[in-house]
């Protein structure tokens, strides 16, 4: 019947099936994409902190 294949012909070579691939993908760009907003919104709280801080100092 089917001829086998030595190990060392089949390793490496298995794919993920796409129904799997794609939902993978996009949740993994979700994740940035929320990572991003986070780091966005913390670096305007932090500036938003120093210029408070300077207008203190300043008085």
């Amino acid at each position: 019947m089917g001829e086998e294949k030595p190990e060392e012909e089949l390793m490496g070579k298995r794919k993920s099936s796409p129904r799997l691939d794609r939902p993978y993908r996009v949740l993994s760009l979700f994740i940035v994409a929320i990572a991003c907003l986070f780091i966005q919104q913390f670096d305007i709280f932090i500036r938003r902190k120093k210029v408070e801080g300077a207008k203190l100092c300043e008085l």
